[in-house]
């Protein structure tokens, strides 16, 4: 029998095993000011724009935070 679905054409997660590597820029303003970075990785598991769309009304989180790291770029402070 012949059902319809539906195919998303993109896909914005990350490979299992596979490291991914971002650059940033920070300016080098002069100031002693602490600069800080911080990543956030989340497991999403169906997109809000998605839920919102087939209208789910989830009673549960869809999504979940995996990762956090804090990392200081320059200043004071300790890395969490």
């Amino acid at each position: 029998m012949w059902r319809p679905f539906i195919i998303d054409l993109w896909d914005a997660r990350l490979q299992r095993w596979q490291p991914s590597s971002f650059t940033m820029e920070v300016p080098a303003t002069g100031k002693t000011d602490a600069a800080v970075l911080e990543a956030v990785v989340w497991y999403y598991l169906v997109g809000e724009n998605r839920r919102t769309r087939i209208g789910y009304e989830n009673e549960e989180p869809t999504a979940y935070e995996v990762f956090k790291q804090r990392i200081v770029l320059r200043g004071g402070g300790d890395n969490e």
